[in-house]
């Protein structure tokens, strides 16, 4: 059967097609938004994030913030300027590896949420400069970063799998909202289970993508946040209870 960017016709009808793309303004944006941040989502530390990857950046940590802002945007310009040809080959190795396990992991997360329709969107992966890499359920985009050591293939599988997940929960329990707005469905299920919306959505994916349902290369070195731990024997417990029936699942998570 013929094939249409790694995968077959009728699953290419079925399953978003994700694409690579650079985004220097979503690279500002990030990076001057995220820079101060030294306690966000789970306790992570974006700035010392940042400051990993560009430590160039550290002398601007006690500058005025309009300052401060300024230079990091002139940073960023000079460094997507300097890096052009890196940067436009990374999209080309992205391509070539998620080609090759794109159609496993459409088929497998086919099968944990029972023939789901994937919902409307862009599906793009920006690739950054720097982590953090923020995701945006609304519009179906998100970023990862231009260093390969971060282990693409499992980010990837995490981030498209968060796409899904929130769908299934806004189609169960907030049919009424016409998209995943990922704050609105959190904020509209407060205390309905028994660990919040956002937190459960990443304990989710790290045990999901490191069970039999997926293969080892989609789990990877999982990066659960800081402070999460707690969470991971819950729903790990739960998903081997229900032998990965998302609805039994659910059932179980309500509080």
């Amino acid at each position: 059967m013929k094939k249409i960017n790694g995968y077959s016709k009728s699953l290419a009808k079925r399953f978003p097609q994700l694409k690579f793309a650079l985004n220097k303004e979503l690279d500002i944006w990030k990076v001057v938004e995220f820079f101060p941040d030294v306690n966000g989502s789970g306790g992570s530390n974006a700035q010392k994030m940042i400051l990993e990857a560009h430590p160039a950046l550290k002398d601007l940590k006690l500058l005025p913030e309009e300052e401060r802002n300024n230079r990091l945007k002139q940073y960023i310009e000079n460094f997507y300027e300097e890096h052009d040809g890196y940067l436009e080959g990374q999209i080309d190795l992205l391509n070539q590896k998620w080609e090759k396990v794109l159609s496993l992991f459409y088929t497998r997360a086919d099968k944990v949420f029972k023939g789901l329709k994937w919902p409307e969107g862009q599906y793009i992966a920006f690739i950054t400069i720097s982590p953090p890499c923020p995701r945006f359920v609304d519009n179906k985009t998100f970023q990862i970063t231009m260093n390969p050591e971060w282990e693409w293939i499992p980010i990837i599988a995490h981030e498209m799998l968060h796409f899904l997940f929130f769908e299934y929960v806004r189609k169960r329990y907030l049919p009424e909202l016409g998209n995943t707005l990922e704050d609105k469905m959190n904020e509209k299920l407060v205390g309905k289970f028994i660990i919040p919306l956002w937190e459960l959505s990443e304990v989710f994916n790290i045990v999901v993508l490191n069970s039999k349902d997926f293969p080892k290369e989609m789990g990877g070195k999982s990066r659960l946040y800081h402070g999460l731990d707690s969470y991971t024997k819950i729903v790990k417990s739960i998903w081997k209870e229900v032998d990965g029936d998302i609805d039994l699942f659910f059932s179980k998570v309500e509080s």
